[in-house]
């Protein structure tokens, strides 16, 4: 800091205590937080998500999803596009061109996939024509079956359920195609089978059994099925799910099913998702409303073949409720709080007094300063005073610069001590020495003098 010129009162310039820097540094950087996630929950957010055949229910479901989402969170839009299926699904988005997809349980994904929650069952459902005699997988052998279209959930899930049974492409004749051709092709003779993986209940398996008038074929070993396919599940296709009376099926009947999941890229944002999620659970009617398979999204079960990973905005909904270390602790850190809150108001209280003594001091000290010659008629001692009164201005300087002195204290010394000042300046000034000079005789004419030892012979 300059150090005031010998001649020159001083004017200290406000000082900002350390403690006022880092106040200060803190409502900057808490600020910018503030901004940053104000900006952040108005960026608009663009996503898009495959969700199999535009006839299906998971495309219905998807819809609905991105129609609900924007609703309440009008920065997240998601664009719902068709694709073949599941596997076409996973591709996409391990690749990094769908933000979202839907994607069955046993379908293989990239490492980057992150499930956000289970949305409905798949339920695989066979049916054949009545005079075919197919009464089960196995009966497939040298048979002619319509499948769903490669890069689907439902093509991937008819070989699983072959293989099981022994079955291989060269056993039979799988003929991939959409879901409306295999209906055709059931009804009229074309083919003896039909395989497709729906929900239980499905308009489009409704129809090509109403159509065709096939039969359901049960597939009961399914809990053998899932040891080698550990995605795959018991289930039922329940009575009377394609119509009432007579009852279609007839009985519950046995089959295997697989989790239809809602999966996101790993790389989306935690707090979209965390949205997204919310949506899921807590605008479940309306979800209803558009699409009634909204009904059956459940939270992750590990133990019911959801092994994807969870993605971390859907877990940080998932574990809203659940408390932290904070809650749990929460007695605990409060006394802990309470106790460190003390001790530093204590400490502050203590520097804060010491910062006052000191410059009690320093007043107390050009006080006397002034007091020692208020009455002298010797001008040396008076400007000797004031030097002294610019060594107490440089020590209280320093004493500020190492946060000794506050800012308000400063002020306070500041007005005192150049009151002091210009009272020893006025006295030097008196009689024309401005400086310290000893004053000159009033009768004594201006101009220079000189001692007698100094004047010519």
């Amino acid at each position: 800091m300059p150090r005031p010129h010998p001649n020159q009162s001083p004017m200290p310039s406000p000082l900002l205590s350390n403690s006022r820097r880092i106040a200060f540094a803190l409502i900057l950087l808490a600020t910018a937080v503030v901004y940053y996630f104000r900006w952040q929950e108005n960026t608009p957010v663009q996503l898009v998500m495959g969700a199999g055949s535009s006839d299906g229910d998971g495309f219905r479901m998807a819809q609905a999803i991105a129609d609900v989402v924007a609703r309440h969170h009008p920065r997240i839009r998601i664009t719902v596009v068709g694709t073949q299926g599941s596997q076409e699904n996973a591709d996409l988005l391990g690749s990094g061109r769908l933000d979202l997809a839907l994607i069955q349980a046993d379908i293989r994904t990239s490492a980057t996939a992150r499930l956000i929650a289970p949305l409905f069952v798949d339920a695989f459902q066979l049916l054949s024509r009545e005079e075919s005699g197919i009464r089960s997988p196995g009966d497939l052998e040298g048979r002619t079956v319509a499948i769903p279209p490669l890069g689907s959930g439902g093509n991937a899930s008819f070989w699983e359920v072959a293989g099981h049974y022994g079955l291989s492409e060269s056993d039979l004749t799988a003929l991939p195609m959409s879901r409306e051709a295999s209906v055709w092709a059931l009804a009229s003779g074309a083919v003896d089978a039909a395989f497709d993986s729906r929900p239980p209940g499905s308009s489009l398996v409704r129809d090509a059994v109403l159509r065709s008038g096939a039969s359901l074929v049960p597939i009961e070993q399914a809990a053998a099925i899932r040891l080698g396919h550990p995605d795959i599940e018991p289930g039922i296709v329940p009575r009377g799910s394609y119509r009432g009376d007579p009852p279609v099926p007839p009985v519950d009947l046995p089959t295997a099913v697989v989790q239809a999941l809602f999966a996101g890229s790993e790389a989306l944002d935690a707090s979209v998702v965390h949205d997204i999620t919310g949506v899921l659970f807590e605008r479940r009617r309306e979800l209803m409303d558009l699409a009634p398979l909204a009904g059956f999204i459940r939270t992750p079960d590990r133990a019911t073949g959801t092994f994807m990973p969870i993605h971390e905005g859907a877990q940080r909904y998932y574990s809203r409720e659940q408390p932290n270390f904070l809650q749990e602790n929460a007695e605990l850190i409060a006394l802990l709080l309470s106790i460190v809150a003390l001790s530093v108001s204590s400490l502050f209280r203590m520097a804060d007094q010491g910062r006052r003594r000191r410059l009690e001091a320093y007043n107390g000290e050009i006080l006397g300063l002034y007091s020692a010659v208020k009455d002298s008629d010797d001008p040396r001692a008076v400007a000797a005073q004031k030097d002294e009164m610019l060594q107490v201005l440089v020590r209280v300087l320093d004493d500020a610069e190492e946060g000794l002195v506050t800012e308000e204290g400063f002020q306070v010394f500041s007005l005192t001590w150049q009151a002091v000042y210009q009272a020893l300046r006025d006295r030097l000034t008196l009689d024309g020495s401005p400086h310290g000079d000893p004053p000159r005789n009033r009768n004594q004419p201006p101009g220079p003098t000189l001692d007698p030892e100094d004047e010519s012979p």
